[in-house]
């Protein structure tokens, strides 16, 4: 096994045992849904469906943004382990400070795994209208992560955690 499959899946059964921590069988395991194999040219794909969806509303203006986006939301399930983890929380299984805690635990470790994957890919990625060079999609990371620990940590003042 390769250092970073190794790595992936570390952080996978670190996020998975906090989540089962929380009791609940409705979250599912936090997992890879694709294969990794030819990860720039499904990356592309992703992206060509998104830059035409943007077309009507004036293209896409980051394009690094955009394809970390996909990394976060196409190649893992992170968004239905959110929602899982907020159905939770709101029927009122999880209070919001555990939450907020998990939650945040989860953000970083997915934004961990999105780091890996950009390290496997070989840059520059051409996207038609520049050359996306690893530094941006590292940086736009790092900024997607800030945001969301951001809102994040302005709900968990908002709730007295």
């Amino acid at each position: 096994m390769k250092y970073n499959e190794w790595l992936i899946e570390h952080i996978l059964t670190k996020c998975n045992k906090l989540l089962m921590e929380v009791g609940e069988e409705s979250i599912p395991v936090l997992a890879i849904k694709a294969n990794l194999d030819n990860l720039p040219g499904k990356l592309l794909k992703h992206y060509k469906k998104e830059a035409q969806i943007q077309s009507r509303f004036g293209g896409i203006r980051n394009p690094a943004a955009i394809l970390v986006n996909k990394i976060r939301h196409e190649f893992t399930n992170y968004d239905s382990v959110r929602d899982a983890l907020t159905d939770v929380r709101n029927s009122g299984n999880i209070d919001d400070c555990r939450y907020y805690e998990v939650l945040s635990k989860i953000i970083e470790e997915v934004g961990l795994i999105v780091l890996v994957l950009i390290n496997k890919i070989k840059c520059p990625i051409n996207v038609n209208v520049c050359n996306v060079e690893k530094s941006a999609l590292q940086n736009a990371n790092d900024n997607h992560i800030k945001k969301e620990l951001s809102s994040l940590s302005v709900e968990r003042k908002l709730s007295s955690c």
